[in-house]
């Protein structure tokens, strides 16, 4: 219990700290954005939510796509649901809520609980995978003049993630982990071909994705065209930052603080931490509403 507690305490100082210096930052570098520069332009923020849209419904749709590569069905809508009901578990503290209740709720629909856990891993690692390649194509000629991470760096990771999904390498990882756990080991029949084509789907999400934060931005302050291809690729690795933060719950304030930081390299300061701060509203609200679309009752998944 004191354990508890103690984590979640350090939680909210985390995250206290984190917000504390982006408000200073915001307090101190407010003088520098004129007010007659900002103008709402609301085509453009129903245009960044419904990218956003896509973008989530493009991700239930690799989900599906991994389970049918498992020899397993589940329809499209329930892969939505699904999905819209876990989102809320990306908030709880712990990372692992939002993983455990995607594998709950698909075994209640029959998925078997091995090939459910597989498929839930193989998109985490292909989501992260995307999100770094699309950093490094979208966004290469800052990472060598701005950015402290040099390219050979994003380079090895790439590789490294693309020999982990190799089928031969990622079954002999998830069966270690089976007979770790006492469980029977499994075997892996996605090519290797098709891991590539699901890799190039999560790219394509995240091109979307980062064009709804594009247009964000552009909703209520005036950007360039020539911000589009970085911002793409900002956005992507602000995510998984954010993702691999192990304390924070769904990447909050980690993910803002990335964003802050890379955003003022192309805006002034205030307007990159009002972007950071908009879009994980936006973001959250985007969640809201793929819940309050297909997720009519959630009784019979709680039961």
């Amino acid at each position: 219990m004191y354990k508890k507690s103690g984590k979640v305490i350090l939680v909210f100082i985390i995250l206290g700290t984190i917000f504390f210096f982006i408000g200073k930052a915001l307090y101190q570098s407010w003088s520098q954005v004129s007010l007659n520069e900002l103008e709402f332009r609301y085509i453009f923020l129903i245009l960044s939510f419904v990218l956003l849209m896509i973008s989530f419904l493009g991700g239930a749709l690799g989900w599906n796509l991994i389970l049918k590569a498992l020899k397993e069905k589940l329809h499209i809508r329930k892969c939505i649901r699904i999905i819209a009901i876990c989102q809320i578990g990306r908030y709880i503290p712990g990372k692992i809520w939002a993983t455990v209740g995607k594998v709950y709720f698909a075994k209640k629909e029959g998925i078997s609980n091995r090939k459910a856990i597989i498929s839930v891993v193989l998109e985490t690692i292909l989501l992260f995978l995307s999100s770094l390649i699309i950093f490094f194509i979208f966004t290469g000629s800052f990472i060598k003049c701005k950015f402290p991470i040099k390219s050979y760096t994003l380079l090895l990771s790439i590789f490294i993630c693309l020999v982990v999904v190799h089928p031969s390498v990622f079954s002999k990882i998830v069966n270690f982990l089976f007979i770790r756990f006492k469980k029977e080991p499994m075997e892996f029949n996605i090519g290797y071909f098709r891991i590539l084509q699901l890799l190039l789907l999560y790219c394509v999400l995240w091109v979307l994705y980062g064009m709804g934060f594009y247009f964000l931005i552009k909703s209520f302050y005036p950007i360039e065209i020539s911000t589009f291809y970085s911002l793409i690729g900002i956005c992507a690795i602000a995510w998984s930052i954010g993702f691999i933060s192990l304390i924070t719950p769904g990447g909050l304030g980690v993910r803002e603080g990335i964003l802050s930081f890379l955003l003022k390299f192309y805006f002034p300061v205030s307007i990159g931490i009002i972007a950071a701060l908009l879009a994980r509203i936006w973001t959250t609200v985007g969640e809201i509403i793929l819940f309050a679309i297909f997720v009519r009752s959630i009784k019979k998944y709680v039961s």
